[in-house]
């Protein structure tokens, strides 16, 4: 859409518009895989794979923070693979901020203190 918008000519020259196919196939490829890769990690976790292997652990703990959001975040994040190498840094500088807030206690981050807000910021 960027090159249609600010340079509609490129997508006249072919060799410009067959790199421009092919990374916007590599991203839709990327966001299909991340998104596909999350939600099949949830549903391993919570009813598929690991809440039968381990019946005694509560359904509360799966669909907690440690459970299947865990799970599918750490699934998912291998897909940032397919990906070009810039690209990756693009999202990588992205979801910095969310990485590092995960790193903080919840409690913490609840109470929206002035001292959260710094952080967050």
């Amino acid at each position: 859409m960027p090159t249609a918008l600010s340079n509609p000519r490129a997508l006249l020259n072919i060799q410009k518009l067959l790199p421009l196919a092919f990374g916007t196939a590599r991203s839709a490829t990327f966001l299909a895989g991340f998104v596909s890769s999350f939600w099949a990690g949830v549903c391993l976790t919570r009813s598929v794979l690991l809440a039968r292997l381990l019946p005694f652990v509560s359904h509360d703990f799966w669909d907690g923070p440690y459970g299947c959001i865990m799970a599918g975040c750490l699934i998912s994040g291998s897909s940032i693979w397919i990906e070009d190498g810039r690209r990756r840094g693009e999202i990588g500088l992205y979801v910095l901020p969310r990485a590092i807030r995960s790193y903080l206690p919840h409690r913490w981050l609840k109470s929206g203190g002035r001292g959260v807000q710094a952080v967050e910021r």
